[in-house]
């Protein structure tokens, strides 16, 4: 009897308090009428809320938070609300939601806005974009997979120029990062070999966040589960221990964790 009244009501109120449930919703067991959000969903809010929590420290100590495939950047008034005294740097190489990025945040002294796509290596590069909007990538989409994974059809990929840079080049005026968000649809590897010293990320990366599978060309799944590395807390360090398969992104990675 309980359900059949949700189910009358959900779509009168549902609408009208979604925003408010996602932002305070927690015992979702308890409210049936409260819609569970997708796994990456999810995940990315965990992320935006929690970070201070996984890095030990409290919300003042988010100092930087780098975002790697940008898009439109639709967290980072969540961000900059939860982090308040964080600065950001966003990249984004598509050119439409580049100037979008641009109206929203251009502005704003906190949040620097780079037109180009991190790689391992400095120069231009095709950068391919799907149908669907904010799926682009420096990497080839298998369109079969692609439309499977999206539940779509197969569609056509357009592909341009863009300027490429690294993480070496563009953090070399960073002391440190809190969080390396990285939505590049499979391109985390060449992100991550863009900055030549390892320790980097042992010590002065914070948490890494990304995504795998297998839709793009090597690595990469867009539907893929959102993943958060923790590199470095405030209490104790994870450090590289031998090498990491980064044709997996982060898949094979081994941290040894050492006390402050």
């Amino acid at each position: 009897m309980r359900a059949a009244v949700y189910d009358v009501l959900r779509p009168i109120y549902g609408p009208i308090t979604r925003n408010l449930r996602r932002r305070l919703g927690q015992n979702y067991a308890a409210h049936p009428e409260m819609e569970l959000p997708p796994p990456y969903e999810a995940i990315q809010l965990d992320v935006e809320r929690n970070l201070h929590k996984y890095l030990h420290c409290s919300r003042d100590r988010i100092s930087q938070i780098v975002i790697v495939g940008a898009h439109e950047a639709e967290e980072l008034d969540r961000l900059r609300m939860n982090f308040p005294s964080s600065k950001f740097s966003c990249f984004e190489p598509n050119p439409p939601s580049f100037e979008r990025l641009v109206q929203k945040f251009g502005r704003l002294p906190e949040i620097k806005l780079s037109k180009l796509a991190l790689s391992d290596k400095r120069g231009t590069a095709k950068f391919f974009e799907p149908e669907l909007p904010g799926n682009g990538s420096l990497l080839q989409p298998d369109l079969k997979q692609w439309a499977l994974n999206n539940q779509t059809i197969e569609g056509q990929v357009g592909s341009f120029d863009v300027t490429l840079s690294t993480l070496d080049e563009e953090a070399k005026d960073l002391s440190v990062i809190d969080l390396l968000w990285m939505d590049v649809q499979g391109a985390e590897g060449l992100v991550l070999r863009g900055k030549n010293s390892r320790n980097f990320y042992g010590s002065c990366v914070g948490a890494i966040a990304l995504q795998r599978g297998d839709t793009f060309s090597r690595t990469g799944d867009i539907a893929s589960p959102i993943q958060l590395y923790v590199c470095r807390s405030w209490d104790r360090r994870m450090e590289w221990r031998g090498e990491c398969n980064f044709s997996k992104g982060l898949q094979h990675a081994c941290f040894e964790t050492r006390e402050r």
